[in-house]
C-alpha cells in the first residue's frame, strides 16, 4: 500500500498537475520572468523594442545554456510555454544553427506559427534562410524581399524571388536608394528588371541615387535618356556640393530652382553658390527681399558664402541672421554682420547664445551691441548647467530669471547651479523641481530638495519616474514623500516596458491602471500585459472596444505566442 501511495504521490504527472496551479518556478528560470518577450513584427514597426528585448533575452539565455545546456529545454518549455518560441527566435536571430536543428528534431519547426523566414531575412542571414527553408518553413510575409533589398543582399533577394515571394506594396526602391553602398546597385537593377511595373517612379529613384553618390557617369547616362531630372533632385545636388554635376546639368539645359541656392548657401558650398549666381535670369536667384539664403549661411557660420551673397546683392538678410549665428557660436559672423549689415539682432541672439553656453558671444553682444535678453537667457543657461553664463547674466543684466531656472537645473542634475541660484537669487523653485529630478532619476537632487526646500512635489514625480524606469526613485518617493502616484504610474511603466517597476507597483501601490492598458501594449509588452490582466481589479473595462466602439489597438503584423493572452480585456 505504501509503495502504491509513493508511486502515485511522486509521479511526474501529478507533480506537474499540482505545479500548474502554482505561481512558483524553478530558481534557474525566474530570471526569464523579469524580461519582456521579444515580439517579432514583420514590418519592423516595433524594431526598437524588439532589438532591445532580444539583446536582454539573449544575454540571459546564453548564461542559462552555459549552466544547463539543451537537455533542460523541455523543462523550461513546460514551465514557461512561451519560451519555446523565444528560444527559437534567439537561435535564428543570433545564427545558432545547431540549436535550430535541435529544436527541429525535438519540436518540429513547422509546429511554430511565426514567420521564421522573415527573421532570417531581417537579420541578413542567407545560410539560416536556406536552412529554415530546407527544414520545411514556408511562411513568409510580403515584406521579406523588401528587407533583403534594404540589406543589399542580392543573393537573398534572388532566392526569395525564385521561391515565389514578391515585394510588398511599399516602395522598396525608395529605401534602397537611401543608401549609396555599392552592393545596393545590383539589387536596384534586379528590382527594376523584375518589379519595375510596380515602381512608377523608378527613374526618379535612379536620379536620386546618382546624385547622392556623386557619380558623374550615372548622371551622364540618365541625362541621355527620356526621364527628366526632378526639381527636388536638382536642389539636392546643390546641397551636396557636387559642383561638377551642377555645371553639367546646367549645360544640359536644366533650370535649378531657388531651393538649390538656399541649400547650397546653408551647407556652405561656395563654388556651387558662385556658379548658380552666374545663371542670369535663372529661377535659382532669390528675390531682392528674400532672406533665406543669407540667413541660412550666417546661421551655419559660412562667412565666405555670406560675404559673397552680400557683395553680389543676392537677396538680403534679417535679424534672424545674427540671432542664429549667435546661437550657434559664430563670433566672426556676428562681428561681420555688425559692421556690414544694418538688420541687427533681437533678444533671441543673447537668449540662445546663453542657452548654448557661447560665453564669448554673450560677452560680445553685451559689450558691443548692448543686446537685450529675456528671462529665458538665465532659465535656459541654468537648465543646461552653464554656471559661468548664469553668473554673468546675474551680474550685468537685471532681467533675472523665473522659477524655471532652478526647476530645469534640478531636472538636469546641475547641483552647483541649483545651490548657487537658491543662495543668490530670490525666485526659488516650484514643485516641478522635484518632479523633474524624479523624472530624470536624480536621487541625490531629490534628497537635497526634500531636505532643504518646502515646495515638495506632485504625483507627477512618481508617475514620471516609473515611466522612465527609475525604480530606485520610485521606492524613495514611496518611503519619504506623501504625494504618492496616480494610475498613470503603472500605465506608463507598462507601456515603456519596465517590467520590474510594474511588478513593484502591483505589490506596493493600490492605484492600479486602466484596464485597457493591457490590450494597448499586447503587441510589444506581452508579459507585462498578462501581469496587468492577472492583478488588475476585475471591474468592467471601459476601453472603447469593450464599450462597443470601433477601436484599433496596436498593429497586427506579429503572431501572438503560444500561451499568450488573446483577449486581454
Amino acid at each position: 500500500m505504501l509503495a502504491v501511495s509513493r508511486h502515485v504521490l511522486l509521479s511526474p504527472e501529478l507533480i506537474l498537475a499540482v505545479a500548474s496551479y502554482q505561481d512558483g518556478l524553478y530558481l534557474d528560470m525566474i530570471a526569464f520572468t523579469d524580461l519582456e518577450t521579444p515580439l517579432f513584427h514583420e514590418r519592423q514597426c516595433d524594431g526598437l523594442h524588439f532589438t532591445r528585448h532580444m539583446a536582454a533575452m539573449h544575454l540571459a539565455l546564453t548564461e542559462w545554456f552555459h549552466v544547463w545546456g539543451r537537455l533542460r529545454l523541455p523543462k523550461l518549455f513546460g514551465c514557461l510555454p512561451y519560451m519555446r518560441e523565444v528560444v527559437l527566435q534567439d537561435a535564428i536571430w543570433f545564427k545558432n544553427i545547431p540549436l535550430v536543428q535541435h529544436i527541429d528534431v525535438t519540436c518540429g519547426l513547422t509546429s511554430f506559427r511565426g514567420q521564421l523566414l522573415d527573421m532570417a531575412v531581417q537579420s541578413n542571414q542567407r545560410d539560416m534562410l536556406q536552412l529554415l527553408y530546407d527544414l520545411g518553413c514556408r511562411r513568409c510575409s510580403v515584406y521579406a524581399k523588401d528587407w533583403a533589398a534594404k540589406n543589399g543582399n542580392l543573393d537573398m533577394v534572388q532566392f526569395l524571388h525564385q521561391c515565389g515571394y514578391g515585394v510588398s506594396s511599399l516602395d522598396v526602391l525608395q529605401y534602397v536608394t537611401q543608401s549609396t553602398a555599392s552592393n545596393h546597385d545590383s539589387v536596384l537593377q534586379f528590382l527594376h528588371a523584375h518589379h519595375g511595373h510596380n515602381q512608377p517612379n523608378a527613374d526618379d529613384v535612379a536620379w536620386k541615387r546618382a546624385v547622392a553618390s556623386g557619380d558623374m557617369r550615372q548622371v551622364h547616362d540618365l541625362s541621355q535618356g527620356t526621364a527628366s531630372c526632378p526639381a527636388v533632385v536638382l536642389a539636392n545636388v546643390a546641397s551636396l556640393g557636387h559642383a561638377a554635376i551642377v555645371k553639367y546639368l546646367a549645360r544640359r539645359g536644366y533650370l535649378f530652382p531657388v531651393e538649390a541656392m538656399y541649400s547650397a548657401a546653408a551647407c556652405g558650398h561656395l563654388p556651387v553658390v558662385q556658379f548658380l549666381a552666374t545663371q542670369e535670369g535663372a529661377c535659382c536667384l532669390p528675390r531682392p527681399s528674400d532672406t533665406i539664403a543669407m540667413d541660412a549661411a550666417a546661421s551655419n557660420g559660412h562667412l565666405d558664402v555670406l560675404r559673397f551673397l552680400h557683395e553680389r546683392g543676392i537677396g538680403t538678410a534679417s535679424a534672424a541672421a545674427m540671432d542664429r549665428a549667435a546661437g550657434n557660436g559664430h563670433v566672426d559672423v556676428i562681428q561681420w554682420l555688425d559692421i556690414h549689415r544694418q538688420e541687427g539682432c533681437s533678444h533671441k541672439a543673447l537668449d540662445i547664445a546663453a542657452r548654448n553656453n557661447h560665453m564669448e558671444v554673450v560677452e560680445w553682444l553685451w559689450c558691443h551691441r548692448n543686446a537685450r535678453c529675456t528671462t529665458q537667457a538665465m532659465d535656459q543657461a541654468a537648465a543646461n548647467g552653464h554656471m559661468e553664463v548664469v553668473q554673468f547674466l546675474h551680474e550685468f543684466y537685471n532681467v533675472g530669471c523665473t522659477v524655471d531656472a532652478v526647476d530645469l537645473a534640478a531636472g538636469g542634475n546641475h547641483m552647483q547651479v541649483v545651490q548657487w541660484l537658491l543662495a543668490n537669487r530670490s525666485e526659488g523653485c516650484s514643485t516641478r523641481a522635484m518632479d523633474f529630478a524624479a523624472e530624470a532619476g536624480h536621487l541625490d537632487m531629490l534628497q537635497y530638495l526634500h531636505d532643504r526646500r518646502t515646495e515638495g512635489c506632485t504625483t507627477d514625480a512618481m508617475d514620471l519616474a516609473a515611466q522612465h524606469g527609475h525604480l530606485h526613485v520610485v521606492k524613495w518617493l514611496h518611503e519619504h514623500r506623501p504625494e504618492g502616484c496616480t494610475a498613470l504610474a503603472l500605465a506608463f511603466a507598462a507601456t515603456a516596458g519596465h517590467l520590474k517597476i510594474v511588478k513593484w507597483l502591483l505589490k506596493h501601490r493600490t492605484e492600479g491602471c486602466p484596464r485597457h492598458t493591457a490590450k494597448m501594449i499586447a503587441g510589444h509588452r506581452l508579459l507585462t500585459a498578462r501581469l496587468l490582466v492577472k492583478y488588475t481589479p476585475s471591474e468592467p473595462c471601459m476601453c472603447p472596444s469593450c464599450q462597443g466602439h470601433s477601436y484599433a489597438v496596436g498593429c497586427g503584423c506579429y503572431v501572438p505566442f503560444e500561451g499568450s493572452v488573446h483577449e486581454l480585456c
